[in-house]
Parts: structure tokens; sequence; C-alpha cells
């Protein structure tokens, strides 16, 4: 799936769906950061997030994006393992 929606990111950066695949994909890292524990995971989410608040400012996404790096930064997990 990570996979999936890095290949949608390279292949269609104009498309609607755009910052929904940022999104997820963000997400996915900050996941499998949270499950592993490898900080390229959360190193990618991070950039990831940074990213959308760049590229769709005073946006929902933006705000998504600020509220999970937010949580990324004080170590508040999604899941817990």
């Amino acid at each position: 799936e990570l996979r999936m929606w890095q290949n949608f990111i390279k292949k269609y950066p104009d498309a609607e769906e755009y910052i929904l695949a940022l999104m997820e994909l963000g997400y996915l890292n900050r996941v499998l950061f949270e499950i592993t524990e490898n900080d390229a995971y959360r190193s990618s989410a991070v950039q990831i997030f940074n990213k959308v608040m760049r590229l769709f400012p005073d946006s929902i996404y933006e705000v998504q994006a600020r509220i999970n790096l937010y949580e990324i930064e004080h170590n508040k997990y999604i899941y817990k393992y």
C-alpha cells in the first residue's frame, strides 16, 4: 500500500486526489513508525505533512497535517502497541 501511494504521487501530481494520496502516505508512514519504531518512517511522515502544510495552506489538510505533526512530536500514538 505504501508503494502504491508513492507511485500515485509520482505519476499523478496534478490529480485532484493528489492531496488525499499525500495525506494517506503521511498517515501510513506515521503508523509504520509507531509499529516498527523505525525513524525513517517518522522522518518521511514529518516531511510529507510539512509538504502538505506548504502546498495547501489554509485548508482542512493543513489542519490535519499540523495535528499529525503535533502528535508525532509529542509521542501520541494512533495505535497502542
